[in-house]
């Protein structure tokens, strides 16, 4: 997935997914210095991702809303996650970890219903994919 493949950096995020699904977590949370996942992140078209399928993730992915070095490597393993068997993943800030498990606060991703796999399969989460402005 171009990107949003993981840097070397970004080890423990990759090793915390691969432990959570080893683990065999049902959610997997990130913190983050963001209390959400963003499009167009410090543009003034940014916009919060709240509650979204894990093929809607990966649409995002696929036009390079997240960076490699930023958002880019949290949202892959989130992704690695989901295809393992998780159910969910959480990023969001420290502060309010706790509120996103509980689904109050953060950007939550849950795994694709079954038999879905294309974005926009699950009306009541994301209404459609957005461009990305250039």
């Amino acid at each position: 997935m171009k990107g949003c493949q993981p840097k070397r950096l970004h080890l423990r995020v990759r090793a915390s997914a691969l432990l959570a699904t080893q683990l065999g977590a049902d959610v997997f949370a990130i913190s983050t210095d963001t209390d959400y996942v963003y499009l167009d992140y410090k543009r003034p078209t940014q916009r919060p991702l709240k509650l979204l399928t894990a093929s809607e993730m990966e649409a995002h992915c696929k036009v390079e809303h997240f960076p490699p070095g930023n958002m880019g490597p949290k949202v892959e393993s989130v992704l690695r996650f989901l295809r393992r068997g998780g159910k969910e993943a959480v990023i969001t800030t420290y502060d309010h970890l706790c509120d996103a498990v509980d689904g109050t606060a953060g950007t939550r991703i849950v795994s694709d219903p079954a038999g879905a796999g294309t974005p926009g399969n699950s009306s009541e989460l994301s209404s459609g994919l957005p461009t990305r402005g250039r």
